[in-house]
């Protein structure tokens, strides 16, 4: 590729990145609002998936600066930023798991999802998911491994340390297995519903979930296997590396697009937010004295 294509990709890299990140943190900070409507179950675990993939997004950015520089600053700097991309990639696909868990639960039992306060399960599992996260981000701290930036492919990829083969195929295997077990869950799912169709009445806001993670799953587990088996059949050149890269950066990038185009509420509170406007102009607020509380 010419010289002036570094320029190219590292403005791609990092104005995408750092434009899907502002958003996300927006459509999240949506989520966490006191007077938001999207409270049920599926959304706090998408508000744990997205600080995932916020961090996907900002190492992403990262590599942008690395391309641009065309240095990494230091190994330990290259070290820590795709420790950061690989901790929200791992992490990414337990909370995937748990979000079809969730959704499979909410067609078994409608009344699942009626609770307010996240039951004692699931907050055990996405502990875990965050644990094993910080166990594979651990692992790329010691001299034995990491997942470094190489400027000069603008490419992502596990150095030559001992443990690189091992590590890389407990991640490819431990992904592979979760995003397959997503893929079965949905199918249950997608049986049962039109098995039942007539019988049960599931609410609009629960199928637009339950789309939402369907795509989620499918293109995780797509970006999870090209990225590992790429090389039986496309050529090793920086055209490809640059395209697999722009296809790890959607991963994490296409989840708020999904969201804001499936559910028109939050569309509405995201445009209103821009006009410097309250998001949710119709929740009700409580106001609580400080007589009242003594």
């Amino acid at each position: 590729m010419p010289e002036y294509d570094t320029l190219i990709v590292g403005v791609v890299y990092s104005a995408s990145s750092a434009f899907f990140l502002l958003l996300y943190i927006t459509v999240l900070w949506l989520f966490l609002m006191r007077s938001s409507p999207f409270k049920t179950n599926a959304y706090k675990i998408m508000v744990n998936l997205g600080v995932a993939d916020c961090c996907q997004l900002l190492a992403q950015a990262t590599a942008g600066i690395f391309t641009l520089a065309d240095d990494t600053f230091s190994l330990y700097f290259n070290k820590v930023a795709g420790g950061i991309l690989q901790f929200g990639w791992i992490a990414s696909g337990p909370l995937t798991f748990i979000l079809a868990v969730n959704r499979l639960f909410s067609v078994l039992r409608p009344t699942h999802e009626k609770s307010a306060i996240l039951p004692a399960p699931y907050k055990g599992a996405l502990a875990v998911a965050w644990f094993i996260g910080a166990l594979f981000f651990a692992s790329y701290m010691t001299p034995f491994t990491a997942v470094l930036y190489f400027p000069e492919t603008f490419a992502w990829g596990y150095d030559a340390g001992r443990w690189s083969d091992f590590v890389s195929n407990c991640e490819l295997y431990a992904m592979f297995t979760l995003l397959t077990l997503c893929g079965v869950i949905y199918v249950i799912i997608f049986a049962r519903l039109y098995r039942y169709r007539k019988q049960l009445s599931q609410p609009s806001g629960e199928v637009r979930i339950l789309v939402q993670a369907l795509i989620i799953s499918v293109y995780t587990s797509s970006c999870l296997i090209t990225w590992h088996t790429y090389q039986y059949f496309l050529p090793d050149t920086k055209v490809t590396q640059f395209c697999l890269n722009i296809m790890n950066i959607i991963n994490p990038s296409i989840n708020p697009i999904i969201y804001l185009a499936l559910n028109p509420r939050l569309r509405k509170s995201l445009c209103r937010l821009m006009s410097c406007k309250r998001p949710f102009p119709d929740a009700k607020v409580t106001v609580v004295s400080r007589n009242a509380r003594q």
